[in-house]
């Protein structure tokens, strides 16, 4: 079980939620692995009772959920969320960059830009071993472009679906693939020119729906011909125990 800081007395629960979500989305904690509120207030050294409102928390995100037999686990991600989540995410960043007009002042465009030159910087030489270090940059870049919009409840859910979206990429482990197309979306964006700027996020959202379709549909080929390689081999070897009984 991967271990996870210790924390302060202070909002614990809250806290104890994001230490255990960003274990969750940075893949600490797989899919199906099993959450016990004593060994995590253990390990970030406070009690039972904000570990089990950070999990109720959780359990309400869908990140994680009961299994048959009732425990916690880290959820799953299927091909049918990813494709939901992509037509959601399409539709609040589209919504979120038309409601930019007359709220993006110099200062606001200047820090746009430094997020962006953030992430830009991150690729300078090379993206190898640095992929999920510009993913949290990318992520910074599209929650500003949500805060800029002074709607709390569009920020609400478009940190939700992109919390959703960054997991799906670092699960896919295809994180290398959509990264200059995302860079190009920036671009696009800090012109703050609306009609290009939607087609370009548009782009970008339908482009990373495809890497991970691709990389999906690639891990569950490859887990039908493990289960048919198996089931050859279960045949022969029962095949042969017949003919060695004959």
């Amino acid at each position: 079980m991967p271990k996870l800081p210790s924390i302060s007395k202070d909002t614990l629960s809250d806290k104890a939620y994001h230490i255990i979500k960003e274990a969750i989305v940075s893949n600490q904690y797989k899919p199906g692995d099993l959450l016990v509120e004593e060994s995590l207030a253990e390990q970030l050294s406070i009690s039972r009772t904000p570990i089990r409102d950070a999990l109720k928390r959780l359990q309400f995100e869908h990140i994680i959920k009961p299994n048959s037999n009732g425990k916690l686990v880290v959820s799953s991600v299927s091909l049918e969320d990813i494709q939901n989540v992509t037509v959601v995410r399409c539709n609040l960043e589209s919504l979120a960059i038309s409601l930019l007009d007359g709220k993006m002042d110099a200062e606001n465009k200047k820090k746009l830009k430094k997020l962006a030159d953030k992430c830009a910087a991150i690729m300078k030489n090379g993206i190898e071993g640095k992929a999920l270090e510009y993913l949290e940059a990318d992520y910074e870049f599209h929650m500003y472009i949500a805060e800029c919009t002074e709607n709390s409840f569009l920020y609400d859910m478009i940190d939700r679906v992109n919390f959703v979206t960054k997991r799906f990429h670092i699960l896919s482990g295809n994180l290398d693939l959509y990264i200059q197309t995302a860079l190009e979306g920036q671009v696009m964006v800090l012109t703050i020119n609306r009609p290009k700027a939607l087609n370009a996020l548009n782009s970008q959202v339908l482009e990373e729906l495809e890497t991970l379709i691709a990389s999906e549909q690639e891990k569950a080929e490859m887990a039908e011909r493990s289960r048919l390689e198996r089931k050859t081999a279960l045949d022969q070897l029962n095949k042969e125990l017949g003919s060695a009984r004959d």
